[in-house]
């Protein structure tokens, strides 16, 4: 095993965010040791927390070309009242993820974790930074887990478009939870014992709710996540209240840069268009991984409902939207190394707004751009070694009659290094 140092980076910030000069450090260091590693494979461990008393220190990146005809439908989602903002172009070479993280178990009790993580030129970022004390019974496994972490949505739902096999983020997770879920707070989780053909699994969250669906000013967010598995069969599902209070998006038509932060809902609102009230989010999903077959096939829905006062400078009305989608995916192993997989998704949205400002209200949150969107992609893997692989895809996304069709390659890296109490 090689290794190089890690540099040394200022401290987070109150929003928990990294200089981007450090985020570049950190994204060529990790790839550094990425590339240098032989010996150590990633191991999709259950936690990023090692069994048993050490430590583990996680290093993934992945690296993409995409080449399209025009800018894909996904980047903006129009019609889908996420924050209006033109989305992420991600034509051309650039980098797609990179991840160092790192997990301590004291003792049999007590573990923590944490990760920083990176987005195409965006700042660098802790994606994870928690406590967690478990406990081993004879009625199950029990883990209390606080700080900033990835609510427990199903192993199907939970880890899609983070560092996964197909290169986009699906449809549905994005006008869910616009990409992906990460916020403060506490979750309890109980594992049944091992006998029994069926394996049952819950998970009960309070978070602090202050990102999308939610707001800066929203309250406490609820989650309930209750999971099962016999056999070659997964099933879960999820659910999920946000309490929004000044949920900006840009005004339709605005022309803005992506940003991770929502338009700011002040006195002036300027530009922008607010939501009062609250956001439902829930979902489930389904797997067949078969034991007897190369073959592991994948299902997921997601529904979004949003309710309350919608507001601009130029009026009010009461607001109800669901917004709905879901994807079916498949993934054939061929050979040792190599893989084949294919994914179509579909989204779609209805609105419901009543009050004087209705039509003027429904044209600046873009409703009137609304349509469904679907995507389908193919993908082929193969597997250079233990830790890197390189991938390539194919597909199309239709939003409201036109196509766009896209082609990618990737290379991802992925490793963990181990550590027990006893080499430390």
């Amino acid at each position: 095993m090689t290794s190089s140092p890690i540099p040394n980076c200022p401290a987070p910030s109150p929003r928990l965010e990294l200089r981007f000069s450090c985020g570049q450090r950190l994204a060529a260091a990790a790839l550094g040791l990425l590339l240098a590693s032989q010996a150590s494979a990633h191991g999709d461990a259950a936690s990023a927390v090692p069994d048993e008393p050490g430590a583990r220190i996680g290093l993934a990146a992945a690296v993409s070309q995409i080449n399209a005809s025009q800018l894909l439908p996904s980047a903006r989602l129009a019609g889908y009242l996420l924050q209006g903002d033109p989305g992420v172009d991600r034509r051309g070479f650039g980098l797609e993820h990179a991840v160092i993280d790192g997990g301590w178990r004291f003792n049999e009790t007590w573990g923590a974790s944490l990760a920083i993580g990176k987005h195409d030129s965006d700042k660098a970022h802790v994606e994870a930074a928690w406590l967690q004390a478990r406990r081993r019974t004879g009625y199950g496994d029990w883990q209390l887990t606080a700080g900033r972490q990835r609510p427990e949505l199903g192993p199907v739902v939970t880890p899609a478009g983070h560092l996964d096999r197909f290169a986009m983020v699906p449809l549905a997770k994005r006008m869910a939870v616009n990409d992906d879920w990460v916020d403060d707070g506490a979750q309890l989780g109980w594992r049944s014992a091992g006998a029994g053909d069926v394996q049952w699994s819950a998970d009960a969250g309070v978070w602090k709710g202050q990102v999308f669906p939610g707001s800066a000013s929203a309250s406490a967010a609820p989650s309930l996540h209750l999971g099962a598995s016999r056999g070659d069969w997964r099933l879960d599902g999820f659910a999920a209240r946000f309490s929004p209070q000044g949920r900006g998006a840009q005004v339709n038509g605005v022309n803005g840069a992506h940003s991770h932060s929502a338009p700011l809902c002040d006195a002036a609102l300027r530009q922008v268009i607010c939501l009062d009230g609250a956001s439902h989010v829930a979902g489930a999903s389904v797997r067949w991984d078969s034991h007897q077959w190369p073959l592991s096939v994948s299902a997921a829905g997601l529904l979004r409902r949003d309710s309350g006062a919608l507001y601009s400078a130029n009026g009010s009305a009461q607001y109800r939207g669901d917004n709905r989608g879901g994807w079916v995916d498949a993934v054939w192993r061929f050979h040792p190394r190599a893989e084949a997989g294919m994914r179509t998704e579909r989204i779609q949205a209805s609105h419901h707004l009543t009050g004087p400002g209705a039509s003027l209200l429904s044209t600046e949150a873009g409703f009137n751009a609304y349509g469904p969107i679907r995507r389908s992609s193919l993908m082929l893997g193969y597997s250079l070694n233990d830790s890197m692989d390189l991938r390539m895809e194919t597909g199309r996304e239709t939003a409201r009659g036109a196509a766009a069709r896209f082609t990618l390659i990737r290379l991802v890296v992925k490793t963990d290094f181990l550590f027990p109490m006893h080499r430390l």
